[in-house]
């Protein structure tokens, strides 16, 4: 789901570029199609271990005492994290937050300047409902269960 988010908010830069005084949009959404990317990378940072260890008997390995074991990941993670099937990992809920954010960021970002464009050129009217569109249906994904 991440490639086709990240193609929809390259599709919006693409149209925001055809306007000559939208350079600052485009770099406003470049900026944060690079945040969106970060937060992305940042939740497949491994946690640290740190003592005192103990012996997890459904992975056999050696981790800290406060890890629990994901059935699904089948590794173990600190009790801060929880398994989100949209990255099929198990992430932090801080990391998830941020990522969320930032995603509902571009969304409405998006969806604000081509309401905008289209007060100067009215068919583009067209793309304010995709945007909706994309909105809603981006949205669904963006849950996740504790």
């Amino acid at each position: 789901m991440h490639v086709q988010i990240s193609c929809y908010f390259i599709f919006c830069i693409l149209c925001s570029i055809f306007f000559t005084n939208e350079v600052l949009t485009s770099m406003l959404l470049c900026v944060l199609l690079f945040l969106h990317q970060y937060f992305y990378l940042i939740m497949f940072i491994h946690p640290t271990h740190v003592e005192p260890r103990a012996h997890c008997t459904e992975c056999d390995a050696m981790t800290t005492a406060s890890f629990i074991h994901c059935k699904t990941c089948n590794l173990c993670f600190p009790v801060t994290y929880f398994h989100w099937d949209l990255v099929e990992r198990c992430v932090n809920i801080d990391d998830v937050k941020k990522y969320i954010f930032t995603v509902r960021l571009i969304l409405a970002v998006n969806t604000t300047c081509a309401l905008i464009q289209s007060i100067v050129y009215p068919p583009f009217l067209v793309l304010v409902l995709c945007h909706i569109v994309a909105w809603k249906s981006i949205d669904k994904y963006l849950r996740w269960n504790i």
